[in-house]
């Protein structure tokens, strides 16, 4: 065999061999390629199925803590809120007045009583009693001297701790939320009551 006929079979061959190689390597990226496409779309789907979830179970936990108050509850609110103000022992007279609200979250009805007596020689003690309507339990407190100041200023925090405050305007903050969007009533008063004793006082927490 002539030299140049030995040299181009040489060449021939590893072009061959190369080229096998090479085909060996496309087929092991394209199987790569491949693996990881289908690695990236069951990971997108998984997540496209969790956010699906978790949209869902936010929906539900919403639905549950946040539900509408419809017009029948806010009307039976409003009917026992003024039962409890009549069962205290209240009338009618303009230096009381109270404001009912239904908390759909809590899923309870609420009751605010405010009372003003300036019968006590020029000074004028101003009291706030904040009530769970149907049980009667003590939520919130407010007793306040015009000469001597804050005598009492307590809020129970839905957490079942008591929360102290010093003013009219702190007090009021922390009943928001139980009476967001309170309905204010007609102004009522008490009816032999001892002008000192804060409404619901006997209903402590």
């Amino acid at each position: 065999m002539r030299p140049g006929c030995y040299q181009s079979l040489r060449f021939f061959k590893a072009a061959v061999v190369e080229s096998r190689r090479m085909k060996a390597l496309l087929s092991v990226l394209l199987a790569v390629v491949v693996g990881l496409a289908f690695l990236l779309y069951r990971q997108q789907s998984t997540i496209r199925e969790q956010q699906k979830r978790l949209e869902e179970l936010a929906k539900q936990q919403s639905d549950r803590s946040d539900p509408k108050p419809t017009l029948e509850y806010q009307e039976k609110c409003a009917e026992q809120a003024r039962q409890t103000f009549r069962d205290i022992g209240y009338a009618e007279d303009e230096s009381v007045t109270y404001e009912d609200h239904y908390n759909a979250k809590l899923d309870k009805c609420f009751i605010l009583i405010r009372n003003v007596d300036a019968k006590g020689h020029g000074t004028i003690w101003t009291y706030k009693t904040l009530l769970d309507a149907h049980e009667g339990r003590t939520y919130g407190n407010y007793r306040r001297h015009s000469v001597k100041g804050t005598f009492l200023c307590k809020v129970l925090l839905p957490s079942g701790e008591p929360q102290f405050c010093e003013s009219d305007d702190e007090f009021t903050e922390l009943i928001k939320i139980y009476m967001e969007n309170g309905v204010a009533r007609l102004p009522i008063a008490p009816s032999q009551i001892d002008p000192l004793t804060p409404p619901g006082s006997k209903l402590r927490f």
